[in-house]
C-alpha cells in the first residue's frame, strides 16, 4: 500500500471540512463525555461502561478512517505496463500523460488520474478510489453512529436538564448580539453543538444511503445505473472494497484486508467461473 506524499488538501473548501471534523468533533466528543455523560447516567454501572467504550470505539474509529482515506495513494502508477488482454479497455489521460485502467479518471483537483474513481470526498480532501474506498465507508458509518448515539444523549440531557425549552428559543433568537450581551451564553453554546451533531448525523446517513446500493451492485458513483460487467453478486463486490478480511475489517483501519484485484486488471479467474 502506497502513501501520498504530501496528504493536506488542495482547495481551501476541502482544508475546511477536514478541519472540521478533526478540530470541532473533538470538542464535541469531550463535551459529551465531560457535561452530558455524567449527567444522565450513573458512573460505574453496566450502561454508563457500554456508553463509554461505544463513543471511544466510534471517536477513534472515524477519525482513523478519516486520516487513512486521506493518507492512502489510490492514484494510477505510471510507470504500470498496460496488459496485453485488457489493452483494448485503456484509456490514454493527455493531462498525466500516460495510459489509464478502465474505470480510472482524472480528477481536477486531485491533478492526477484516480484507479476505480469513485468521487472527490470534500471531507476528506481527496479522491474516493480503489484502495481508501473501505476506510471512507467505515467513516461514514461511524460518523453516523456517533452522531446518532450523542444526539439521543444530549436530547435526554436537556431535556432532564429543563434546557430544552431554552435551546428551541434560542434557534429563534441566535443573533450576535444575544452572545455578545447576555443571558444564556451556554444555552446558545449547547444548541451550536447540537447543529453541528444533527449535521454530521445528516451527512453520515446521505453518504450511506447513497453509497451502500452501489457496493452491493459493484458500482462507482460514474457507473451509477449502467449496465456493466463490473457487478459480480454481491459478496464479490463487498469484497472489492472491504477485501477478504471485511468481516474483521470494521474493526480498526489497521487491520490488512487484502483487494481481490489491484484496480489496474480485472479478475479473470472470478469472472471464469460465473
Amino acid at each position: 500500500m502506497k502513501f501520498q506524499r504530501n496528504p493536506m488538501p488542495r482547495l481551501f473548501g476541502d482544508f475546511l471540512c477536514l478541519l472540521i471534523i478533526l478540530v470541532l468533533w473533538p470538542l464535541v466528543f469531550i463535551y459529551d463525555f465531560i457535561v452530558v455523560l455524567p449527567a444522565i447516567i450513573e458512573r460505574d454501572n453496566i450502561l454508563h461502561i457500554s456508553a463509554v467504550v461505544l463513543f471511544i470505539f466510534s471517536f477513534v474509529n472515524m477519525i482513523a478512517n478519516l486520516m487513512a482515506c486521506t493518507v492512502v495513494d489510490t492514484a494510477v502508477d505510471r510507470e504500470v505496463k498496460v496488459p496485453l488482454d485488457e489493452a483494448a479497455e485503456w484509456k490514454y489521460c493527455q493531462v498525466c500523460d500516460c495510459a489509464t485502467p478502465p474505470r480510472s479518471w482524472h480528477c481536477k483537483f486531485c491533478d492526477v488520474c484516480i484507479r476505480k474513481r469513485d468521487h472527490h470526498c470534500g471531507f476528506t480532501g481527496c479522491c474516493i478510489g480503489h484502495q481508501n474506498h473501505r476506510y471512507f465507508i467505515f467513516f461514514l458509518w461511524y460518523l453516523f453512529v456517533l452522531s446518532a448515539v450523542g444526539l439521543v444523549f444530549k436530547a435526554c440531557y436537556m431535556w432532564s436538564s429543563n434546557d430544552f425549552m431554552h435551546c428551541w428559543k434560542a434557534s429563534m433568537e441566535l443573533t450576535p448580539i444575544i452572545l455578545i450581551t447576555g443571558c444564556g451564553v451556554w444555552i446558545h453554546v449547547q444548541f451550536i453543538i447540537i447543529v453541528l451533531n444533527a449535521f454530521s448525523l445528516i451527512c453520515g446517513f446521505l453518504g450511506l444511503v447513497c453509497q451502500i446500493p452501489m457496493l452491493l451492485r459493484g458500482e462507482t458513483c460514474a457507473e451509477k445505473g449502467k449496465q456493466t460487467k463490473y457487478n459480480c453478486g454481491v459478496s464479490y463486490n463487498l469484497k472489492t472494497v472491504f477485501g477478504e478480511r471485511m468481516h474483521v475489517a470494521w474493526i480498526c483501519p489497521c487491520i490488512e484486508s487484502q483487494l481481490p484485484d489491484d484496480g489496474y486488471t480485472t479478475n479473470h479467474e472470478f469472472n471464469a467461473k460465473n
